[in-house]
């Protein structure tokens, strides 16, 4: 079926159902797909609502809903979040219904995982890492999360992971424990003539989970260069011994790395998840080598449902449909499917729950205050400036002074201590 024919078909035949189209290129298969000029050819002025896969070789598929099928998606379950027998969760569906599924355990070599998500500022990189960690939850894995965005990311696990830190020096700390520990199981492994990691026979599977880990990991950082080692060496041989890294970051490019080529290579070829990217060239970066050559990805729009017509003058804009909603949509590109579409389940909310309040105003209420020794004083002070009178003190002890003869240094007495006749 031709290009022309496939429009004359489908303008010929317009209904609200799902209409797909299969496609057979000429020999060398399909070097790309612009999808606006697709969208123009089938006359749908929603780009969201046509989607275009690439099959081996020379076929492809182009299916046009009425609406994009990734529009609703409905909240994750208990059922999504427990471990299969592969060592997957369900993160989410694919366009046509498909469960999208993550890998946090090798059952056969008893591996832990390499996890890296990337996306730009508003494409839900939050709502991913919360699936993960309500998942690692659910299945007895021991999480240690440093939140680098001050802890605003996910409010949700104050109180539900083994360690919460927000500062670039505590993930630093955070990386040196793990390593160390990475170490004493491979000491201790070794004495039992044990080669692998067994999950929960005796150590638990545990994950370093870093969001905004760029901040750690980009140029003018402090601790750049010891950060990407750390990495890199958990990256290496810490999954071996059941101690998995994750890492949530906006640009997949070299400098926002660490600098280092090796260590962006070694997070490659994990689990890799790709959400809405704000230039061409992040997208190229972070599916080098993962994508077929030849196939390209089609883009994530920021907002679902917006048809790109041309306003008249005076014609009021519904503001409604500016606002964005396309969070949480992604490709998941080490996956047997790296070019088709997915969203990850509803998962976490904007603003903690009650448990998750009370148990952050306990913990604060727990550390302790240093004491406050000049309150007073301090007090005295503001008043002073202020330009009130100092409150008059009520003590009577004797007090020395200096006598006002240079000559005489010695003490004398005031008159509040001078014995009465």
């Amino acid at each position: 079926m031709t290009p022309a024919r496939l429009a004359q078909q489908h303008v010929a035949g317009k209904q609200e159902v799902m209409r797909e189209y299969m496609l057979r290129t000429r020999p060398g298969g399909v070097k790309g797909a612009d999808h606006d000029a697709l969208c123009d050819l089938l006359e749908v002025d929603d780009p969201s609502r046509v989607i275009f896969e690439q099959g081996r070789g020379r076929q492809a598929v182009v299916r046009v809903f009425p609406v994009n099928p990734l529009a609703k998606i409905r909240a994750i379950t208990l059922e999504d979040l427990q471990m299969d027998e592969d060592g997957c969760i369900r993160i989410g569906s694919y366009y046509d219904g498909e469960p999208l599924r993550m890998r946090v355990h090798d059952p056969e070599t008893g591996n832990a995982q390499r996890i890296i998500i990337f996306g730009t500022t508003g494409a839900g990189k939050s709502r991913a890492l919360q699936a993960f960690l309500a998942a690692c939850k659910r299945n007895g894995i021991v999480v240690h999360l440093a939140d680098l965005k001050g802890g605003q990311s996910v409010p949700e696990a104050t109180g539900n992971v083994a360690t919460h830190v927000r500062s670039l020096k505590e993930a630093m700390g955070l990386l040196r424990a793990a390593v160390a520990k990475a170490e004493a199981r491979f000491q201790r492994y070794a004495d039992m003539g044990r080669s692998g990691f067994l999950i929960n026979n005796p150590d638990p599977l545990e994950y370093i989970v870093i969001d905004e880990a760029n901040r750690l990991l980009e140029k003018g950082s402090p601790f750049r260069a010891e950060a990407a080692r750390l990495i890199k060496e958990i990256g290496r041989t810490g999954r071996s011994v059941g101690i998995g890294i994750v890492l949530a970051a906006q640009a997949g490019h070299l400098d926002e790395l660490g600098g280092s080529d090796t260590l962006r290579a070694m997070l490659k070829e994990g689990e890799v998840i790709l959400l809405r990217w704000s230039s061409q060239m992040m997208a190229s970066l972070v599916g080098d080598g993962l994508l077929p050559a030849g196939e390209n990805l089609q883009p994530i729009p920021k907002i679902l449902g917006r048809a790109r017509t041309i306003q008249r003058w005076g014609t009021p804009v519904d503001r409604n449909k500016e606002k964005p909603n396309s969070q949480g949509m992604c490709y998941h590109l080490t996956s047997a499917r790296p070019t088709s579409m997915a969203r990850y389940f509803l998962v976490g909310s904007l603003s903690p729950t009650r448990a998750t309040t009370q148990r952050s105003a306990a913990s604060t209420a727990a550390r302790p205050r240093p004491a406050n020794r000049s309150s007073s004083s301090s007090r005295r002070r503001r008043t002073a400036r202020a330009g009130s009178p100092t409150p008059a003190t009520t003590d009577t002890t004797p007090t020395k002074t200096t006598h006002p003869c240079r000559r005489c240094r010695a003490p004398s007495r005031t008159a509040s201590s001078r014995p009465s006749p």
